[in-house]
C-alpha cells in the first residue's frame, strides 16, 4: 500500500504506518529549533526556526513487539518506529520543501 504524506500521532495512523512501511523507506521529522537557539545570534544562530532530520527503515525488528526499526541518517542511532512516532508526533514521507536539513 502507498505511504500517506503525513502520519499523525493517532491510533489509526500508527496502525496504517506499521502496515504500509517497508525496509528502505525514508521518514522525515520536522524539528522546531527556535526554542533551542537564539535566531540569528551566536555560533548556532539560524534565520529559520525549523530543520528536518531523516530516518531510514531497516530490516531489523524490535525485540519484544517486532515493530520495524529505523536508523537516523545523521547519528546512526536505531530505535523502533513506534518510539519515533510517539516521540515526534508527526512523520512525513517526503522531504519538507523550504526547510533545511539538520546538518546544513
Amino acid at each position: 500500500m502507498a505511504l500517506k504524506p503525513v502520519y499523525k500521532d493517532t491510533r489509526g495512523d500508527k496502525k496504517s504506518l506499521l502496515r504500509d512501511i517497508r525496509p528502505g523507506d525514508r521518514l522525515y521529522v520536522i524539528h522546531d529549533i527556535a526554542d533551542r537557539y537564539v535566531l540569528g545570534k551566536g555560533p548556532h544562530g539560524y534565520d529559520d526556526p525549523h530543520a528536518y532530520s531523516e530516518y531510514e527503515v531497516t530490516r531489523d525488528k524490535a525485540p519484544i513487539f517486532g515493530h520495524p526499526m529505523v536508523r537516523c541518517t545523521t547519528t546512526g542511532g536505531l530505535q523502533s518506529i513506534t518510539q519515533l512516532h510517539t516521540r515526534e508526533r508527526r512523520l512525513y514521507t517526503q522531504p519538507p520543501a523550504g526547510i533545511r536539513h539538520i546538518t546544513d
